[in-house]
């Protein structure tokens, strides 16, 4: 059997095309961290899609860039996609602290705190060494007194302020309230993704 060399030219040309595609990849992601930082977040989410094209089977990387869109669609106030982004960037980096706290900030906007607590308590349980150091971490210590706090506060459920109405309304208003809140997140009404059908049970 005759196997063919590989000349130097040819090798050559291997590691120049691999140079040019990690500078395109790093051109694509500052273009799409500018575009974050400007406060253009339907531009950042086309850049940080089209970068999970570039290397899908990279773990790491399509971890980092899962985050960051799930971070632009959160700014958006989109958390159902947020919350999906977060999950897969987690799945492919089971300790990124960086994206479990960006989803425990989720869970609070959504009005889950055990869930918050849940990855908060997993963030300080990676490292201890590391919670000084980590900004991450230390923000999960704060947001995690922050969420005790409002409990201790909250013991009773403020049921005005569920249903979106004055404490000064009459019968009628609460009514149309609490039609058009089950009528949103009823579980037979929701048949989206899996995060939609999970806040949909819990409510």
């Amino acid at each position: 059997m005759i196997i063919p060399l590989v000349s130097r030219h040819e090798n050559n040309e291997k590691y120049l095309k691999l140079l040019e595609n990690l500078e395109k990849v790093e051109n694509e992601k500052e273009r799409a961290n500018e575009c974050f930082k400007k406060g253009d977040y339907d531009g950042a989410i086309h850049l940080y899609t089209k970068l999970l094209d570039f290397d899908s089977k990279n773990k790491i990387f399509c971890s980092t860039i899962y985050m960051n869109r799930g971070y632009s669609y959160q700014k958006k106030g989109k958390y159902i996609e947020a919350l999906q982004d977060l999950n897969k960037s987690i799945e492919l980096n089971s300790n990124y602290v960086k994206a479990i706290y960006r989803r425990a900030t989720i869970y609070v906007a959504l009005k889950n705190p055990e869930k918050a607590k849940q990855d908060l308590t997993k963030i300080l349980k990676i490292d201890p060494s590391k919670i000084y150091l980590n900004t991450a971490m230390k923000d999960a210590i704060v947001l995690m007194e922050d969420i005790q706090k409002e409990e201790k506060r909250h013991r009773k459920k403020d049921y005005y302020k569920i249903l979106d109405v004055s404490s000064k309304a009459d019968d009628n208003e609460l009514r149309r309230a609490f039609k058009k809140l089950a009528s949103k997140w009823h579980p037979d009404k929701n048949t989206g993704s899996d995060e939609q059908k999970e806040i949909a049970e819990r409510l």
